[in-house]
């Protein structure tokens, strides 16, 4: 039979926060293999066999998000979190084991530089991977969950055990409103004072983010502005600038 508890509770506490429907999302951008990625909020919760985006999702970033089902009278408790770095993945699952728990297994996935996972004592391959499995088949990055097992009395067998953690991560991630990751282009340019309105007219019409201006010491009479900008928008937005002031607006490597 199965339980299953939704919770939400605060999680990390972050700056600049703006009100979207239930959640909040955050509006800065995330340094992340070399690029940047923006955070789209998603309308409803997303099934792992859709495919209207080649883009990862993730999930959202205040919050840690848990649901627990029963198998043989053992009970598997579930812990998701948006997270950005392995440290900050490994602290979270630290704060979750339970001393009177049998197992706390785990996966995490940042990028493809990060993907790691623990069986913490189940036989090997039978919970760590079931769990990143499930998270690499939805498509979810920056992701970390923990399944903490409350034993029941019944052994399970190692096919009974990866149904149990996979299905565990599953539920969990399937109640989540998912939100999709864009990736996102850093941009420097040095710009004329007298194009400074235009730049910033351009530059927020591509949908740029983040818009940082400082006054170029060296030159005296321009300005240099950093910002993000999707990267399908990048290049558009290049020949924007530089029509718009004749050549005059430079960008910095």
């Amino acid at each position: 039979m199965l339980k299953r508890c939704i919770s939400f509770s605060p999680g990390l506490k972050v700056p600049r926060w703006s009100h979207i429907g239930t959640w909040h999302v955050q509006q800065t951008t995330y340094s992340y293999d070399f690029k940047i990625f923006g955070r789209k909020k998603s309308s409803s919760t997303i099934d792992s066999s859709e495919g209207s985006s080649n883009h990862s999702k993730t999930l959202p970033v205040d919050g840690e998000f848990t649901s627990s089902i029963e198998v043989k009278k053992s009970r598997f408790v579930a812990f998701a979190w948006h997270v950005k770095a392995e440290e900050e993945a490994l602290a979270l699952i630290g704060q979750v084991r339970d001393p009177s728990a049998s197992h706390t297994c785990w996966a995490i996935r940042i990028g493809q530089k990060v993907r790691r996972c623990s069986d913490d004592g189940e036989p090997s391959g039978t919970a760590g991977r079931p769990i990143l499995n499930t998270i690499e088949s939805m498509n979810l990055d920056q992701v970390s969950i923990a399944v903490v097992r409350y034993y029941g009395g019944t052994k399970l067998g190692t096919g009974g055990l990866c149904r149990a953690y996979s299905r565990a991560a599953r539920e969990l991630l399937q109640e989540i409103p998912l939100e999709e990751l864009i990736p996102m282009r850093e941009v420097s340019i040095t710009v004329p004072t007298e194009f400074l309105g235009t730049a910033f007219h351009v530059i927020e019409s591509h949908g740029g983010k983040s818009i940082l201006e400082k006054f170029d010491e060296k030159h005296g009479d321009r300005f240099v502005v950093q910002f993000d900008v999707e990267e399908t928008e990048y290049t558009a937005l290049q020949n924007h600038l530089r029509e718009s002031s004749r050549g005059k607006i430079t960008f910095n490597r």
